[in-house]
């Protein structure tokens, strides 16, 4: 994300949407890096954004849609194996018990999410699961840094439901 701030004196986290709204962000320019892989050819702006990192050791599978049908696809796709780890949002917890499961938070606590996704990923190398569904947030507010950082730990493997 590149933002022009002229000075933010300002110690609580804000989000694109308020930024531009309160004028603490004239212009906000989202880099390609941050939405979808980048091409050979292209540069991302920030050398950490072109690579896979914070990534478990498992394959991840970003699971994008509304989250009672993104639950559902990991459902009927995920494997009968508890070798098949989930990392889902807390209504859907319960779906998925047969298998190694960490919760994000309710669907629309994106502040939750972004405090727990790094270690529901580190909890599923634990487990030693051998491939991850997530359910993916929209990318409202908060929702943006944690999608980003969903589609990087897979490498930008991400299925619609």
């Amino acid at each position: 994300m590149i933002c022009r701030i002229a000075e933010l004196q300002y110690k609580e986290v804000i989000d694109i949407s308020d930024g531009t709204r309160y004028g603490f962000v004239e212009d906000v320019e989202l880099d390609p890096a941050v939405t979808r892989q980048l091409g050979k050819e292209e540069r991302p702006r920030a050398p950490g954004m072109k690579y896979r990192h914070y990534a478990p050791k498992a394959p991840v599978t970003v699971v994008r849609g509304d989250p009672m049908r993104s639950a559902q696809y990991i459902l009927d796709h995920i494997a009968d194996s508890y070798w098949e780890g989930v990392i889902c949002f807390n209504e859907f917890a319960h779906w998925f018990e047969d298998h190694p499961v960490e919760q994000l938070g309710g669907s629309l606590d994106r502040f939750e999410h972004a405090r727990r996704l790094f270690r529901a990923l580190r909890a599923m190398d634990e487990n030693g699961v051998k491939h991850i569904w997530a359910q993916c947030p929209d990318t409202d507010g908060m929702g943006l840094a944690v999608v980003n950082r969903l589609n990087k730990a897979s490498g930008f493997h991400i299925v619609d439901a």
